[in-house]
């Protein structure tokens, strides 16, 4: 399928459904301050109407109205276009088919990263499912599908696991690939994750715990070791995949010699918790409740975050407010992991190791430390902070790289 098609299909068609209901939504949000703005700054939230009377409420409603016209035009102009496309009507290809393609991947993540449970609860084209890629391509998960994806492949995997609002694609970055390097010096064989990181982390990790399975099963090669990288968000999924393989009994996690975590927030990170307390405190707010809404737009993937939760809250534990706290998972016994930390500080001690971690993720939640000694994570020695380095500078810095080689070489 050509990138111009792609964009013609319902896939884009999902996205001018999403730019409705975006649409719809705001407007919701405004009438309702429209209404509770009368009743003055002392008004209980249960006396406020959703809904305005007279002139304003015949407004709003044209709102909705000319909005939902515009998103079925929008939509059956696209799908015309796609049946003109698919008779040879339109040209095929793009100027720039790959730089396009690459566009829109990044966007698809970016949404599902945002409020990718909900594109999936609703049955969205636009939600991503759980899937082995090749360089973007889908590999089944079948023993000829994998032997034609990956010929003359090892038995020594590295899985690259993606962070929040990324693809499979993004571990490339300035003309680095971790994954490939190490195919290159060491000669593993890199596997690429493709997911949905808008899903509870615990979610995403019981379906990679199963898809590892199915993956072990059907190499064309029997697997001598499985290793991990994980980036941000992925090494919590990776972490959550081997709790929930080993607690019903898989095998993959016997020949699993490695994990490396890149910049993961395994005790949280700061700006959802910023997020959910000023969401509180709008929820409180006269006026501003209703704009509550707008921060409740959050993914499970992102309120997650708020601990670094890798499995299913206790049913009996307290997770919300202040007093949220992740159900504890060490790290899983004899595994090797490691843990590399990025900070914009230029040398060890400067202040914004402590203030700013790598600008998303502080050093204690990279590393694993906690004030409370029983919720560390005992990396021990294996461990480096990667100075005057961001978020996404782990990706492709030729220290971080070199760190991991070494490990591997190991």
């Amino acid at each position: 399928m050509s990138s111009l098609r792609r964009i013609l299909s319902a896939e884009w068609q999902s996205y001018a459904d999403l730019l409705g209901l975006a649409v719809d939504g705001i407007a919701d949000v405004v009438e309702e301050i429209h209404c509770a703005i009368p009743l003055g700054p002392v008004a209980r939230q249960k006396e406020v109407q959703s809904r305005a009377n007279g002139i304003a409420g015949l407004a709003y409603r044209a709102v909705h109205g000319i909005n939902g016209v515009t998103v079925a035009v929008v939509r059956s102009a696209l799908a015309t276009a796609s049946r003109a496309q698919n008779a040879g009507l339109l040209p095929s290809r793009p100027d720039n088919p790959a730089s396009l393609e690459h566009a829109s991947e990044s966007l698809t993540a970016v949404l599902n990263g945002v409020i990718g449970d909900r594109l999936a609860a609703k049955g969205s084209a636009l939600a991503i499912t759980m899937q082995i890629r090749a360089r973007g391509v889908p590999v089944p998960i079948t023993a000829d599908a994998l032997a034609n994806a990956y010929a003359g492949a090892s038995g020594r995997l590295v899985l690259m696991v993606h962070g929040l609002c990324m693809n499979d694609l993004q571990w490339r970055r300035h003309n680095h690939d971790h994954g490939e390097a190490l195919a290159r010096d060491l000669g593993l064989t890199p596997l690429y994750l493709h997911y949905n990181t808008g899903r509870h982390i615990h979610e995403n990790g019981l379906d990679l715990a199963c898809l590892l399975e199915r993956l072990t099963a059907a190499w064309p090669c029997p697997v001598d070791e499985i290793n991990i990288v994980g980036h941000s968000m992925g090494g919590l999924v990776a972490r959550s995949a081997v709790h929930h393989a080993r607690e019903s009994g898989k095998e993959w996690p016997e020949r699993l010699e490695r994990m490396v975590f890149l910049g993961t927030p395994h005790h949280g990170a700061p700006l959802e918790r910023i997020g959910s307390r000023v969401n509180a405190w709008i929820e409180s707010a006269p006026y501003l409740s209703a704009l509550a809404r707008l921060g409740d737009v959050r993914s499970n993937g992102i309120t997650d975050l708020y601990d670094g939760a890798v499995c299913a809250p206790d049913a009996a534990q307290e997770i919300t407010g202040a007093s949220r706290r992740a159900v504890h998972v060490p790290l899983p016994k004899s595994v090797r992991c490691h843990a590399i930390a990025a900070t914009l500080g230029q040398k060890q001690g400067d202040w914004r190791d402590l203030m700013l971690g790598d600008g998303l993720v502080p050093l204690d939640s990279a590393l694993g430390r906690h004030q409370d000694k029983r919720l560390a994570l005992q990396f021990s020695r294996r461990q480096w902070t990667a100075h005057a380095t961001g978020h996404l500078d782990l990706l492709s810095d030729t220290k971080v790289y070199k760190r991991i080689r070494t490990w591997f070489s190991r």
